[in-house]
């Protein structure tokens, strides 16, 4: 079978129409938000992100017009034939890493309670994923769809394990959504024991709330008030 290969401005039309499209949820998200934390956006510092997400809309739509067109050809075809070597490719290789780290920091420690809102963070995460993407291109032989759908993953599997982490603590008390009924489901197992009493098994899937609360959060974590039993919790 033939290997189909898109067009190099194909993608870069995808991924400019994206960003214009999330910049828009992002901007609607975003001052409303700023609003009602008591923050005037556009007598803040938050002032310049709102500026960027409108350049990135109307620039956005300028680049995608002129792509279009095939105004931008000779561009992207020396974005395709680019190659670092020596101090600029190292360089270019810890600017991946470094892509990769800084949306994870921006969206927990920048944003944070802040601007918790989903399209926010997805945009701040496109655009470093399309840096880091760049930077793995001209540092590698690897061309730049796979260097985004790699970079793409990586994200993916860093957000999720930091997401996991972010929440091991040991503070004794209840730190998430019903998180101590969670082990009082899994202890209806052994009712008799610890009540002294037989109490019916909960109807929400009692089986999940046996491997939470009991397997690990019983018998290793001391009734689940542990960063260890909140580790599993995530991880399950």
């Amino acid at each position: 079978m033939p290997r189909i290969q898109s067009p190099p401005h194909v993608f870069w039309i995808t991924i400019l129409s994206m960003s214009i499209f999330i910049g828009v949820l992002a901007f609607f998200q975003s001052v409303p938000q700023f609003i009602s934390e008591g923050i005037n956006p556009w007598r803040s510092k938050w002032t310049i992100y709102l500026v960027v997400l409108m350049l990135n809309i109307f620039l956005g739509g300028a680049l995608v017009w002129g792509l279009s067109l095939d105004f931008f050809d000779n561009i992207i075809r020396r974005i395709e034939i680019a190659s670092l070597s020596g101090i600029a490719r190292v360089a270019a290789l810890i600017a991946v890493p470094a892509a990769l780290i800084s949306f994870l920091l921006i969206h927990f420690k920048v944003f944070g309670t802040i601007l918790p809102q989903f399209f926010p963070s997805l945009w701040i995460f496109l655009w470093l994923s399309i840096v880091a993407a760049i930077a793995l291109k001209v540092s590698t032989k690897i061309s730049l769809l796979p260097s985004f759908v790699a970079i793409l993953l990586v994200q993916g599997a860093l957000f999720r394990v930091w997401g996991i982490l972010n929440v091991v603590t040991d503070f004794p008390f209840t730190i998430d959504y019903s998180e101590t009924s969670r082990f009082y489901y899994g202890s209806l197992f052994f009712s008799r024991s610890m009540y002294g009493i037989d109490l019916p098994l909960s109807i929400l899937h009692p089986s999940r709330y046996l491997l939470q609360a009991y397997l690990l959060s019983f018998q290793v974590c001391h009734f689940g008030h542990t960063a260890f039993g909140r580790l599993f919790y995530g991880l399950y």
